[in-house]
């Protein structure tokens, strides 16, 4: 009778450490170059990550900012990647997402090995990003998102809400 106690007081410790996951949560929208990113994909919390990030693998977040175009790129593993452009980006303000390949560059997109179509905005859908903060000379740009994106294949529609980023440039 001792030996089942302990297992089941063993199991219990097991379940309680390493049973359920920490719950996700979006991070606060900020200006300070945290290095920040979320957004919830039909209502789901995706927050980019990278396990073994030490060991090498691309980067997990990345912004850049050049003659007017911000492209924004976040991953999740290797499996799941988000890339946000907006052109003509000049100061804060409400912009929309790129929509198609025009003008040399491609458009916005959610895909990877895990994503069962290649997704991009689409006319009529919506697509807002408020961009709070743009500092060149400090290299951080701040703001909020949404987007409906659209499915290239599948024609399925996936709802980006509450984004949030806070990036260094």
């Amino acid at each position: 009778m001792r030996k089942l106690k302990l297992l089941l007081v063993a199991i219990a410790l097991a379940n309680a450490i390493g049973g359920c996951k920490p719950k996700q949560i979006l991070p606060e929208p900020t200006q300070e170059g945290l290095n920040t990113f979320g957004v919830k994909i039909d209502g789901k919390v995706w927050l980019p990550v990278y396990p073994f990030r030490l060991l090498g693998g691309p980067k997990i977040l990345d912004a850049s900012i050049y003659d007017g175009i911000l492209a924004i790129e976040a991953r999740k593993k290797s499996d799941e990647t988000i890339i946000l452009l907006v052109t003509n980006v000049r100061s804060e303000g409400i912009y929309k997402f790129k929509e198609d390949n025009s003008g040399g560059i491609g458009a916005s997109r959610y895909d990877g090995d895990l994503v069962d179509d290649e997704y991009h905005p689409y006319p009529g859908g919506i697509n807002e990003i408020n961009i709070t903060r743009l500092d060149t000379v400090n290299k951080v740009v701040s703001g909020t998102f949404k987007v409906q994106l659209k499915g290239e294949k599948n024609n399925n529609i996936k709802n980006f809400t509450d984004g949030t980023f806070d990036l260094k440039l």
